[in-house]
């Protein structure tokens, strides 16, 4: 990661608009020395991280012996100053404003809401792939293949309105994000920003509205059933992404001394989804590992997809079947047969 910092000094005017009485009511004057922060990944073609000068024509050239209260659409003070010069610099993740001698405002981008925020994005690239090649393994027309390719793209798009208003993904602790995203392309007509025509649109509506649900609803059409299939199909794979860090953080211990219960048992064998009443690991990994082989067996999906993380999902797989040799075992012992 690289860094840079631009400090200037603005002289300028402003009042604030306060809700007890204070002489910064009246129009008065600052020299406010501004530092900025900005980072990269990656430096741009001229080699830097941005041009020094591009930040001070865009910020002291607008600023600078101005009356804020005229140049911005807010009440000046040094908080939202900062924070408002942080938005204005597309690499600026840290605004420091320094009103005089003793009083410091600083505005920093939050790290953790653009992590999560990243997290759902590369989710939605990986899944509208995953869509892409579940298409084409089945031998759809190319349009099929491009819609399925589109769906998996716009299946989470209710996440992001969900983590900026909830700061969580929890759609218990918030809102459904299949019906938030449903409803976020249908207000507006914000579906067209994604594709011209509307003839496909209420398969891609009843898609991301049921990719999340436990059961899809029982009022879709065939070809309905189909994508809305595949997405959910391409969801869950690319979970099994985050379902192997979580192997790996929580420990394969945890797994082993877990207990499966005949629900969850039954379930598998029937190929059913699993249910969770509870939060249990080992009921998470047999749910995921079955999808796997059971799109394997019905060529559902191309093995390619595994390569990435054959390695990981060998040892969870490994463990699992252990743990159904040992329930069989319990199961055989306990009826005595």
């Amino acid at each position: 990661m690289y860094y840079v910092a631009k400090t200037m000094e603005i002289a300028g005017a402003h009042s604030l608009h306060l809700s007890y009485e204070s002489k910064c009511e009246k129009l008065h004057g600052h020299n406010w020395i501004i530092t900025v922060y900005c980072k990269a990944k990656e430096l741009n073609q001229d080699g830097m991280v941005c041009d020094f000068k591009h930040i001070k024509d865009k910020i002291h050239g607008y600023l600078d012996h101005g009356n804020l209260n005229e140049l911005l659409p807010f009440n000046p003070t040094a908080e939202n100053i900062a924070k408002w010069i942080t938005d204005q610099i597309p690499e600026c993740y840290k605004t420091k404003v320094q009103e005089s001698g003793g009083n410091t405002a600083i505005y920093e981008i939050d790290d953790f809401e653009n992590e999560n925020i990243d997290r759902k994005i590369y989710h939605s690239l990986r899944v509208m792939e995953i869509s892409k090649k579940i298409a084409t393994n089945m031998g759809l027309e190319n349009e099929k293949i491009e819609l399925a390719t589109l769906i998996g793209l716009l299946h989470d798009i209710g996440r992001f309105e969900q983590f900026k208003i909830y700061q969580t993904y929890s759609d218990l602790e918030s809102i459904d994000h299949g019906d938030l995203g449903a409803d976020i392309l249908k207000q507006n007509n914000f579906i067209r920003n994604f594709i011209k025509e509307a003839k496909y649109d209420e398969i891609i509506l009843k898609s991301v509205q049921n990719h999340n649900k436990y059961k899809i609803a029982d009022d879709l059409n065939k070809e309905e059933k189909l994508f809305c299939k595949i997405v959910r199909d391409a969801d869950k794979i690319d979970i099994l992404y985050e379902a192997i860090e979580i192997f790996w953080k929580n420990g394969r211990e945890e797994i082993q001394n877990d207990l499966i219960s005949d629900k969850v048992y039954n379930e598998f064998l029937n190929k059913k989804l699993i249910k969770k009443e509870k939060k249990q690991l080992i009921a998470l990994f047999i749910s995921l590992i079955s999808l796997i082989i059971f799109s394997l067996l019905d060529n559902k999906i191309d093995k390619i997809f595994l390569f990435f993380f054959i390695g990981d999902l060998i040892i969870i797989f490994v463990d699992v079947c252990l743990e159904l040799k040992k329930y069989w075992k319990n199961k055989k012992d306990n009826t005595g047969s």
